[in-house]
């Protein structure tokens, strides 16, 4: 439980002097504080603003009392401040204007609950003995800064209360019990469409009941119950459960998370798809088939998958960036767990990622290069993952890449031709068996991304840091060169001196198009 030390009294020497005629001890005074502050908070006539304001003026004595406080403990204390640290509803903004930042509701309150919450959650101390589900739902409820109402300070100093405590400390009896099936199952009675696929106990429905589901959902009751609700259940997948818990919470976690994670609110579904991951994390970390013996694997992924569909101009560029990053690393994550044994299994999987991210993404993300550096440095994780299995993409791949390296503008952008370069080298790396096809494809993009820096070189007074950064590129297209010589030097084991015979030839063909290409072989 947090210790909220009983404050100290007239027996203190600095203040015995002159006893004030009706003495009232420091404890006192700190409980009618708390007691005005909670009145304050409750009178639904004033603005959540002006509320926050007058209590901040009631709480700045604590500030004084309670540092000097005897260490003992007083629970009514840290029930009424735990009361005061749940945030409001009116903190939150509407479900309907969460993905419009243009008109996104920011309450005027917010920065006055984020210095209360930092003050209240300094009153609270480390727990020693078991903690309450109070302690535990209100504290984690400001663990993520991702929420309006949270504060990267409040985040800090609420994750170092939770984890004061070894996680064996949160029973069943207050994970279990008291947040997932007391508090969070009565807020998620709605049906969605991946909800209505599994059964009570967390597994997959025989039948399908999809038609029952519930397709609009605006009114969500713990977006005005418990605004906090999501921040909660990622404390409780990653930290507040322990493995032997996992089975148990399984049939508790996923209708909630599932739910979310069918908002048509692009933020709460990376959120869902984020909580997913993390549960994924635990199963992978405590090897545990759960998702193989529920059979929910299948829902799970489509569930996931659709958050690769989403591209300009209908959802903004930074909503795509984060969704499709956090859908590709959730995909890969699950298709290990599904698959930890059969690598050609898994990479069937895998090929869904490559054709429905970046495939498909590529046709839309068009100029927008912070979503495209996203899809590339997805495909190249992929790609690493499958393995030599990645053969089967080559032909739909690489002409995607050739066509960022040899984008004429591509040079004002560095980090995405580097990591262009990086994808291409993996490529190379992992299905150099089938690669000899490919190599005039690979040498048309470093070729024309060589020759537009070269171009580039020719500007008078270039800036120091500029050709620094030129030349570094230079040297990563020597080096994705220089592999696919070594590759098909290799490959002349197999096809006699004809793979080297036919390197020779590309590599002349290229210079004489322009002799300034002979650089980008130095060393090749």
């Amino acid at each position: 439980m947090p210790i909220i030390e009983e404050l100290s009294d007239s027996n203190d020497d600095n203040s015995s002097s002159q006893p004030p005629p009706h003495h009232v001890t420091s404890e006192q005074q700190a409980s009618a504080a708390l007691d005005k502050a909670l009145h304050i908070v409750r009178d639904e006539a004033k603005p959540i603003e002006a509320r926050y304001h007058e209590i901040l003026l009631q709480l700045t004595p604590l500030e004084i009392y309670f540092p000097s406080a005897p260490p003992r403990t007083v629970p009514a204390f840290e029930e009424r401040i735990l009361t005061l640290l749940r945030p409001h509803p009116a903190l939150v903004p509407s479900i309907a204007s969460i993905d419009d930042d243009d008109a996104k509701e920011t309450s005027p309150a917010l920065s006055l609950y984020h210095t209360l919450s930092v003050k209240l959650l300094r009153l609270l101390k480390p727990h020693t003995l078991t903690p309450t589900v109070d302690f535990a739902l209100t504290v984690s409820s400001l663990t993520n800064p991702d929420d309006a109402f949270t504060s990267t300070e409040a985040s800090t100093i609420a994750i170092s209360l939770l984890n004061s405590n070894n996680p064996s400390r949160y029973p069943h009896d207050i994970v279990i019990t008291g947040i997932l099936k007391d508090t969070i199952k009565p807020l998620f009675t709605h049906r969605t469409v991946s909800a209505t696929r599994i059964t009570p106990a967390g597994r997959l429905a025989i039948r399908d009941t999809t038609a029952n589901a519930d397709l609009i959902v605006d009114n969500l009751p713990w977006s005005t119950t418990l605004p906090s609700v999501m921040a909660v259940l990622e404390w409780v997948i990653s930290t507040g459960l322990t493995d032997a818990d996992l089975e148990t919470a399984w049939p508790l976690l996923i209708p909630p998370i599932l739910s979310i994670n069918d908002s048509h609110v692009i933020k709460l579904r990376t959120r869902g798809i984020g909580m997913i991951t993390m549960l994924l994390k635990r199963l992978e970390m405590a090897k545990n088939d759960l998702l193989r013996r529920t059979g929910l694997g299948g829902v799970l992924w489509e569930a996931v998958e659709r958050g690769l569909g989403y591209f300009p101009p209908l959802t903004a560029v930074k909503d795509c960036v984060a969704i499709n990053r956090k859908a590709t690393e959730c995909l890969r994550l699950m298709a290990r767990v599904r698959e930890p044994e059969e690598t050609e299994r898994r990479a069937a999987l895998l090929d869904r990622i490559v054709r429905e991210g970046f495939v498909k993404g590529m046709v839309y993300a068009g100029e927008k290069l912070e979503l495209v550096e996203v899809l590339v440095n997805g495909l190249n994780s992929v790609i690493e993952d499958m393995g030599v299995w990645a053969v089967r993409h080559l032909q739909a791949v690489l002409p995607l890449l050739s066509e960022i390296l040899g984008n004429p503008f591509g040079t004002t952008y560095l980090p995405l031709l580097h990591k262009t370069l990086q994808a291409e080298q993996t490529a190379i790396c992992t299905c150099w068996p089938r690669l000899s096809e490919h190599v005039p494809e690979l040498l048309h993009g470093i070729s024309a991304c060589w020759a537009q820096i070269l171009e580039d070189e020719q500007v008078p007074r270039m800036n120091q840091t500029k050709k620094q950064d030129l030349d570094a590129l230079k040297t990563e297209l020597r080096k994705t060169a220089a592999m696919v010589e070594a590759v098909m030097i290799a490959l002349e084991k197999s096809e006699g001196n004809e793979a080297s015979a036919r390197w020779h030839e590309i590599k002349r063909s290229v210079i004489e198009v322009d002799p300034g290409f002979e650089g980008l072989f130095e060393g090749a």
